[in-house]
């Protein structure tokens, strides 16, 4: 069975075995070959220190406002970890256009063995960039976006 990493509660990381679903004509399997944590949101949530794990983001305010049930984005463990994944497609859905088996992509997608996911979730990933240099386009992003 493959393996994802996850967090069961703050600081407690585990390494579990899950079933891929049935593959679907939209959908792409990918084998991962490459993840990352992200660096910002998502580790502060696993230390245990997001604003979102005692409050709930709303996001008509663009504030943490105290938590309020059915409103905003709050956090529950567990949680996936990791937000982008570099892989290669192993299996392609009758209907999916973009994508053939052995191409290489990338996503914003959890650390795990496998995925399967939607085509439109997923990108080519530029020959002449690394895997390492991929993983890196979200927070170059948020970066851009701050300047």
């Amino acid at each position: 069975m493959p393996k994802e990493l996850l967090a069961l509660a703050p600081g407690k990381p585990a390494l579990l075995d899950y079933e891929e679903p049935p593959l679907k004509p939209n959908q792409v399997r990918i084998k991962s070959v490459f993840s990352a944590e992200k660096h910002g949101t998502t580790l502060l949530i696993y230390r245990g220190l997001s604003p979102f794990s005692e409050k709930s983001f709303d996001p008509e305010t663009g504030l943490f406002m105290p938590k309020c049930e059915g409103k905003g984005w709050t956090v529950s463990f567990p949680i996936k970890l990791g937000n982008m994944t570099v892989g290669l497609v192993i299996e392609v859905g009758s209907q999916v256009k973009r994508f053939k088996v052995e191409d290489r992509i990338y996503g914003y997608l959890p650390i795990r063995e496998t995925h399967t996911v939607d085509e439109d979730k997923i990108n080519l990933a530029p020959p002449e960039l690394s895997d390492e240099e991929i993983v890196c386009i979200d927070p170059a992003a948020v970066a851009l976006m701050a300047v």
